[in-house]
C-alpha cells in the first residue's frame, strides 16, 4: 500500500493487502491477478481524493434520478408542439430524447449540471466539472433520463420497454471491489388500462372495509411494503401487462435482499434497486419464509383483481404456485422448557407483572398477547368457576381467529397465588397496568416480549428455540401427558377443534373444562411453597 494511505479507512493498519483469487487454476489466477492490481490502483486513487464517487454510488444515484423522472412525468406529463400524428406529450418526450442523446454524443453534460450539483449536495462530495466523476455521473444521469423518457414513450405507444441493467459501464467497481448492481428485470408490454397502483388502492379499500377482516398494524405495513416494491420495480405498469415473467423477475430480485433490510437505517425507505445496489456482496439473504410472505400478498392482490371486471385482468394469477420451499417446520418449532429451566424462571425473582404473565401462561396455555390484553372485568365467574374471558370486547383487544374467543377456567395454582385479591385492588381497566403498548400494532405484548427475553437470558436460559411461547408448549404437553383429548386441548388453547365438534357441539361446560385444566401439573416445580 502507498505510504500516505497507511492507517486510513477502509484499510486501517494494513500495510499489505492479501486477497484470494478464488481459483486453483493457474491461467485463471494470472488473469485475475492483473484485474485486481488495476482495481486496487483505482481504490488508492479514491482514497487519495482523486475520485469523488465510486461507480456503484454513481449507478445508485442514476437509478434514483430514473425513478424520480418517471414519477414526475406521471404526476405532470410534459407537453410540446406535436407533429401530424403525435400527441403533445409524445412531442415533448421525443424532443427531450434528442437533447440527452446529443449530450451523450458530445460528452457535454451541462444539460444535467443541476442534477450533478444536487447529487454533490446529497452525498457531501465536491464534484468538479471536467473530472472523471463529473463525466461518469453526467453520462449516467443522461442515460437514466433517456431510459425514463423511452419507457414513458413506449407506454404511450403500447410498446415493450426495458431499462438497462446499469447506467454505468459494468464489471467490478474499482473502489469498493463490488459488482455494479444489475437488477433482474422482465420486459413489460405497455398495455393500457388501470395501473398497478390503482388496483392496490381498490384492493386495500376493499380489504379494510370490514374491521373484522381488515389488515392491522404490522400485517398491513407488510402488505403495503410489498406493493410499494412491486410498483417501483415495474414503474407502476398497467396491471394487464403484468404476467408470469414479470412476477418471476420480481421474486428473483426480492430473493437478493439482505435480512432485515427494511429495519436497517441505511436501507429503510430505499427503492428495491437502491437496496440491491448497496447489497451486491451480501452473503445472507431473506429467508424463503419471508419471500413467501411477499408472494402471498401479491397472489392475494391478483386473485382479487381477477374477480373485478373493472380491472380487465383475465390472465392467470402470475404469483400462483410460486411458493418457495421453507424446509422442515419441525426444526424451527419452539420447544417447551425443561423443569430446571422453569425453576430458574420462577426462582430468579422476575418483576411482579412479568411473574404474573409467566404464571398465567404456564397454567392456562394462553398466548402472550391474550394474557397481556386482559382487563379486570375479564375475570368472571359462572357455575362457581372463575375463568378468563378471552375475546375482543374492548378497544385494542384482538384474537387470532374465531376459535380464539373462549372461556378459560383459572387454574387453582393461579388462584392460590392471589390473582383475585390482586385484581380486586385495581381500578377498572388493564389487569396489568404497568404494560405499555408498542410496535406497529401498538400491542401490550411488544415490550413484554423484550423484557421477558432479557430476563430469560439473565436467568441463564440461553438455548435456542425457547421463548415466552414455550410456556404454552409446556401447558399443552402437560395436558397431553394427562390424557386430555385433542378436541379438549384445542378448545382451551383457542384452536379449531375439527369439523364435527365445531359444527355440532357447543363445547364442554365450564366445570368440565376446569377439571381438565386441573390435570396440568409440573412435578418438582416450586412456585410458592410445595411442589406443583
Amino acid at each position: 500500500m502507498p505510504r500516505e494511505l497507511h492507517g486510513k479507512a477502509p484499510w486501517g493498519s494494513k500495510r499489505v493487502i492479501i486477497r484470494s483469487l478464488g481459483t486453483r487454476d493457474l491461467t485463471t489466477a494470472q488473469k485475475k491477478r492483473w484485474d485486481y492490481v488495476a482495481e486496487y490502483q483505482e481504490a488508492f486513487r479514491r482514497a487519495s481524493g482523486d475520485i469523488a464517487l465510486t461507480r456503484a454510488e454513481i449507478n445508485e444515484e442514476a437509478w434514483r434520478i430514473y425513478s424520480d423522472t418517471l414519477k414526475a412525468m406521471e404526476r405532470k406529463p410534459p407537453t410540446g408542439e406535436p407533429e401530424a400524428d403525435e400527441s403533445p406529450e409524445e412531442a415533448a418526450l421525443v424532443a427531450n430524447e434528442w437533447a440527452y442523446e446529443e449530450a451523450l454524443q458530445q460528452e457535454d453534460f451541462e444539460i444535467v449540471a443541476g442534477d450533478i450539483r444536487r447529487v454533490a449536495e446529497r452525498t457531501g462530495q465536491a464534484i468538479a466539472e471536467g473530472t472523471e466523476t463529473w463525466d461518469l455521473l453526467g453520462a449516467a444521469i443522461c442515460k437514466a433520463k433517456l431510459a425514463a423518457l423511452s419507457g414513458r414513450l413506449a407506454a404511450l405507444r403500447e410498446e415493450p420497454s426495458e431499462p438497462p441493467a446499469s447506467f454505468v459501464p459494468g464489471g467490478i467497481d474499482r473502489v469498493t471491489l463490488k459488482p455494479v448492481a444489475m437488477l433482474p428485470r422482465a420486459k413489460i408490454i405497455g398495455k393500457g388500462g388501470p395501473k398497478f397502483s390503482d388496483v392496490v388502492a381498490a384492493f386495500m379499500a376493499d380489504r379494510q372495509r370490514d374491521p373484522k377482516s381488515a389488515l392491522i398494524g404490522q400485517s398491513e405495513q407488510q402488505y403495503r411494503m410489498t406493493f410499494r416494491l412491486f410498483e417501483e420495480f415495474t414503474h407502476n405498469a398497467p396491471v394487464a401487462a403484468i404476467d408470469r415473467g414479470v412476477a418471476d423477475a420480481f421474486i428473483e430480485a426480492l430473493g437478493k435482499l439482505p435480512p432485515a433490510w427494511g429495519k436497517a437505517k441505511e436501507t429503510k425507505g430505499l427503492s428495491l434497486a437502491e437496496v440491491l445496489a448497496k447489497a451486491t456482496t451480501a452473503e445472507e439473504f431473506i429467508s424463503n419464509k419471508t419471500l413467501n410472505r411477499h408472494i402471498s400478498a401479491m397472489s392475494a392482490l391478483f386473485k382479487w383483481a381477477q374477480r373485478k371486471a373493472e380491472f380487465k385482468y383475465v390472465g392467470e394469477n402470475p404469483f400462483s404456485n410460486q411458493w418457495r420451499n421453507e424446509g422442515s417446520t419441525k426444526a424451527r418449532r419452539w420447544l417447551p422448557y425443561r423443569l430446571d429451566e422453569l425453576q430458574k424462571l420462577f426462582a430468579s425473582k422476575p418483576p411482579a407483572d412479568l411473574r404474573w404473565l409467566m404464571l398465567v401462561a404456564l397454567f392456562s396455555g394462553m398466548r402472550l398477547t391474550e394474557v397481556c390484553q386482559l382487563r379486570t372485568d375479564d375475570l368472571q365467574r359462572e357455575s362457581n368457576v372463575w375463568y378468563f374471558n378471552v375475546g375482543a370486547e374492548h378497544e385494542g383487544q384482538r384474537v387470532k381467529s374465531e376459535a380464539g374467543h373462549r372461556r378459560v377456567p383459572i387454574h387453582s395454582q393461579i388462584l392460590k397465588a392471589g390473582l383475585l385479591a390482586y385484581a380486586k385492588a385495581l381500578p377498572a381497566g388493564q389487569l396489568w397496568p404497568t404494560l405499555k403498548p408498542g410496535g406497529p400494532d401498538r400491542k401490550l405484548s411488544w415490550y413484554a416480549t423484550r423484557r421477558f427475553t432479557l430476563y430469560r437470558r439473565k436467568a441463564g436460559i440461553t438455548r435456542a428455540r425457547v421463548n415466552f411461547h414455550s410456556l404454552r408448549k409446556n401447558f399443552v404437553t402437560a395436558l397431553d401427558n394427562a390424557g386430555a383429548s385433542q378436541a379438549d386441548v384445542a378448545a382451551i388453547v383457542g384452536h379449531e377443534r375439527g369439523f364435527s365438534f365445531d359444527r355440532y357441539s357447543e363445547g364442554k361446560s365450564l366445570p368440565a373444562l376446569r377439571d381438565i385444566i386441573e390435570r396440568v401439573k409440573y412435578p418438582g416445580l416450586r412456585l410458592h411453597g410445595p411442589s406443583v
